[in-house]
C-alpha cells in the first residue's frame, strides 16, 4: 500500500492538484522518552525510533515516504503554517485522529475543505466523509477505551484525595510545554501561558503555575479534544494527561452530545449559544 500512496502523491503533484504534500519519512533521532519506553504495551507510538514529517514538493521526493507504527507525529498543525499555506493547496495523510483533527480545525476556521487534500489511511462509520480518497495502511494506534475504567476509580476517591492525586502529577511539570506543541487544537500565535502583562500563569515550575497551567489548558480543549493523546505521549515526564482530557471530554458528550471533529458544519458547543443550553449549573 506503501507504493500506492508513493504513486497517487506523484500523481497529485504532476497535475499541480496540490503544491506540497505532508507525510512522513523514517527518522534518525532515537526517542528519549524513558517513561514512555516503560509503557510502550500501552502506547505502541513510543518506539526507539519515530518517522519524523516531510514536506514533498515535487513528485520525484515521494519516494521518501514512509508509514507504519513510527509514524505518530500530528501533521494537522504543518498545515498552519505560513510557510507550508505558501505552497498551494496542501495534500496530507492522516490517521483516524488526524481526521478528526482536521475537521475541528475547519470547525474553527483555521482551514477551509478546500484547502487540504486528505489520504485517509484509517477511518470509522463517523468519519467517512472527511477525506477525499481512502489508501488503507491501518497502524496500532492510541486508545483511550481503557481511560473510562481508571476515572471512574478516580471519582470513587474523595475530593480531597483526587486533589492530592493530581496535585502528585502536575508537581511533575517541568513547563516545557511539550503538550501544547504537539496538540493539533492548540494553535494560538501567543498562548496565554506565555503572556506577561499580566502574568496569567508563573512560568517557573512550581506547583501553583504547575496547576494553573494543566486546568487551563485543559478547559481551553473542553468540547475540541480530538482524542488523540499525542499530548500524554508527548510528555517527558509521564504525567497521564489524557485521563483529564477525557473527563472534560466524557462530560461535553454527556451535557451536549458533542464530540469534535465529526462534522465540520456543527460549531463547537462552548463556541455557541442555544436557548435549550442547561442552566442548572448556575447557583
Amino acid at each position: 500500500m506503501i507504493d500506492k500512496l508513493k504513486t497517487r502523491v506523484k500523481e497529485l503533484l504532476e497535475t499541480k492538484t496540490i503544491g506540497v504534500f505532508i507525510g512522513y519519512e523514517k527518522g534518525d533521532s532515537p526517542e528519549l522518552n524513558g517513561a514512555l519506553a516503560k509503557r510502550d504495551h500501552e502506547h505502541p507510538k513510543g518506539r526507539s525510533e519515530l518517522a519524523r514529517p516531510v514536506m514533498i514538493t515535487s513528485p520525484d521526493e515521494a519516494d521518501k515516504l514512509i508509514y507504519d507504527d513510527t509514524c505518530c507525529v500530528m501533521l494537522s498543525k504543518y498545515l498552519l503554517k505560513p510557510e507550508v499555506k505558501a505552497l498551494g493547496r496542501r495534500g496530507v495523510i492522516a490517521s483516524y485522529s488526524s481526521l478528526r483533527a482536521i475537521t475541528a480545525l475547519i470547525q474553527e476556521h483555521q482551514l477551509t475543505r478546500n484547502d487540504v487534500y486528505i489520504i485517509a489511511t484509517s477511518t470509522s462509520d463517523k468519519t467517512t466523509n472527511l477525506y477525499d480518497e481512502l489508501i488503507e495502511m491501518p497502524v496500532k494506534g492510541y486508545t483511550s477505551d481503557d481511560l473510562n475504567k481508571k476515572i471512574a476509580e478516580l471519582m470513587k476517591l474523595s475530593p480531597a484525595e483526587r486533589r492530592a492525586f493530581w496535585d502528585k502529577e502536575f508537581n511533575k511539570c517541568i513547563k516545557c510545554y511539550a503538550c501544547r506543541q504537539i496538540c493539533p487544537m492548540c494553535y494560538c500565535n501567543r498562548c496565554i501561558a506565555d503572556k506577561n502583562q499580566p502574568q496569567w500563569i508563573p512560568t517557573s515550575p512550581n506547583p501553583a503555575g504547575n496547576f494553573m497551567w494543566n486546568l487551563t489548558r485543559a478547559y481551553h480543549l473542553a468540547g475540541r479534544c480530538v482524542d488523540c493523546g499525542e499530548c500524554e505521549r508527548a510528555c517527558p515526564v509521564g504525567i497521564p494527561l489524557m485521563l483529564l482530557n477525557k473527563m472534560v471530554y466524557n462530560n461535553i458528550k454527556a451535557n451536549f452530545g458533542y464530540e469534535a471533529g465529526f462534522d465540520d458544519k456543527v460549531p463547537p458547543p462552548l463556541a455557541t449559544y442555544s436557548p435549550e443550553d442547561k442552566e442548572n449549573f448556575i447557583i
